[in-house]
């Protein structure tokens, strides 16, 4: 799971000022704006650009919530494979009964057969051919009832994941979002799997503020919550 939040949050976490808007729009309506004069836009814009990263895999892996998030998706996980296992015991379980009573039907057929006119053989045959189609017919509707219910599960369990993933992504773009308000930061990049900064001066890392920010906050949740 932890790899589908880190390639879902990206290289970009927060972009805190709109840029190619100033571009577009420093300028007054109707002056004519030059090459010159966006190069010098750009060049004052850039000497004014402050970024710094957060390892999003090292976040992911000590941020208490998605600990406890994975935690709840392993015990729904079993949970669904207890449902799946139970109900293929329970089908298994009847259908061995109902093979093992044809079984003996057919073995009895077998030892009275010789005693029996011919019509009365045709008949018994036919209502044992009969009842061994109708046994199979059951066991092909078992192995897809078997089959549908691991498709509706793992459909389930899959969105739950995903919306999970968001809650997760939400938690930490909204902690930044209120961590940049007092720092002012142009950019909060991402560092880590799926990321797109490949290198960066580890003086700009405020990955440790970030996750003790998250984890207090969380805490404080779970104590608001067994109030």
């Amino acid at each position: 799971m932890m790899n589908k939040i880190s390639l879902a949050i990206n290289a970009v976490l927060v972009v805190a000022v709109g840029v190619l808007y100033y571009f577009h729009f420093s300028g007054k309506k109707d002056e004519v704006v030059t090459d010159a004069d966006l190069l010098a836009n750009r060049d004052s814009i850039s000497r004014n650009l402050t970024m710094v990263y957060v390892n999003i895999d090292s976040l992911l892996t000590n941020y208490e919530y998605v600990d406890d998030v994975e935690k709840q998706l392993e015990a729904k996980r079993n949970t669904m494979l207890s449902q799946i296992s139970s109900k293929s015991s329970q089908l298994e379980s009847t259908l061995g009964s109902k093979a093992e009573a044809l079984q003996r039907k057919a073995q009895e057929f077998e030892a009275k057969a010789e005693g029996m006119s011919q019509a009365i053989q045709q008949i018994k045959m036919q209502q044992l051919q009969e009842e061994d189609q109708a046994l199979q017919q059951q066991s092909m509707e078992a192995q897809q009832s078997i089959g549908q219910l691991k498709e509706e599960l793992g459909a389930q369990l899959m969105q739950e994941e995903a919306n999970l993933n968001e809650d997760v992504q939400q938690l930490i773009t909204e902690y930044l979002e209120k961590y940049n308000k007092d720092h002012n930061y142009t950019f909060v990049l991402a560092k880590g799997t799926g990321a797109g900064v490949l290198l960066a001066n580890d003086a700009l890392d405020i990955t440790s503020e970030i996750l003790a920010g998250l984890n207090k906050e969380y805490e404080e949740k779970k104590v608001q919550e067994k109030k």
